[in-house]
């Protein structure tokens, strides 16, 4: 679990910072993710959830919402559905997150191989 979380730092880095560069539309999108993501440790999972896919409807084009989404299904026992949204933040993460989002998949796959897929075939393929 703690590498969970230190996995999370990593992803979300920079978020305040992006938050200033890019306006007040993405201002909304950060708040939201900052919410969600502070929230996540008291267990609202369903409204960490709803901040997630606020945060995504205020910008589809950036990853923290979707790897948001993917920890707080995981956490609420829909790995299939976390996937989804994993593959997606992955699709649009910048090529300097990709690789944390890339372990956090493997690290799901060992949890849930069903849902992500088992880390040693994709290893061995």
């Amino acid at each position: 679990m703690k590498k969970l979380f230190l996995l999370c730092a990593v992803l979300f880095v920079g978020l305040d910072f992006h938050c200033f560069a890019q306006g007040n539309a993405a201002a909304t999108h950060d708040q939201y993710v900052t919410q969600g993501r502070a929230l996540m440790p008291q267990g609202n999972l369903k409204e960490d959830f709803a901040d997630a896919v606020t945060a995504m409807a205020q910008d589809q084009k950036r990853f923290e919402a979707y790897a948001l989404a993917a920890l707080l299904l995981t956490k609420q026992g829909a790995p299939e559905d976390a996937n989804k949204f994993l593959k997606q933040a992955i699709a649009l993460a910048p090529e300097s997150k990709k690789p944390a989002l890339v372990e956090l998949k493997q690290w799901l796959s060992v949890l849930c191989p069903a849902a992500f897929g088992s880390f040693a075939e994709s290893v061995f393929r």
